[in-house]
């Protein structure tokens, strides 16, 4: 099972996603980023994903793959990581903004990260390489890859 680090590229985390469909074909309980119940390990109710060892509960409309194509190219691991937990703070603040309105109950409310948490939260992401430092780091992993 491969699972996306902080050190991936996007083009790690896209070619951990292409190996990894090939597996979902084979085996349905497997997905993109590694599943786990909150609670034991049978199979999550809802699409609970770990990200760098952490889980985070996506709703059903969730598409990482989509997620990432809409990333910039040069979006290392660590941005995606970072991405991932500030799609959780979205819905968090959503959740507490519902509350303090009165408007939902905490029964009531759901937690699961939806494309709208992601989205929103790629408005305010800077990716920590630029372009062109990105294309050095490609070329020198190249080099070491080729000795």
């Amino acid at each position: 099972m491969q699972v996306i680090k902080q050190s991936d590229t996007n083009e790690d985390c896209a070619k951990t996603l292409a190996s990894t469909e090939n597996k979902l074909a084979e085996d349905a309980n497997t997905s993109f980023i590694e599943e786990k119940s909150v609670k034991d390990r049978s199979p999550p109710k809802q699409g609970v994903k770990r990200v760098n060892g952490d889980l985070i509960p996506l709703s059903a409309d969730v598409n990482l793959g989509d997620i990432i194509d809409s990333c910039p190219p040069h979006l290392s691991g660590a941005d995606f990581y970072s991405l991932c937990s500030n799609a959780v703070i979205q819905r968090v603040e959503k959740n507490v903004s519902l509350l303090e309105k009165g408007e939902k109950t905490i029964e009531e409310l759901n937690s699961d990260v939806r494309t709208e948490d992601f989205l929103s939260a790629m408005k305010t992401l800077v990716p920590s390489v630029s372009p062109e430092q990105f294309e050095q780091y490609k070329s020198i992993k190249s080099k070491i890859e080729k000795e």
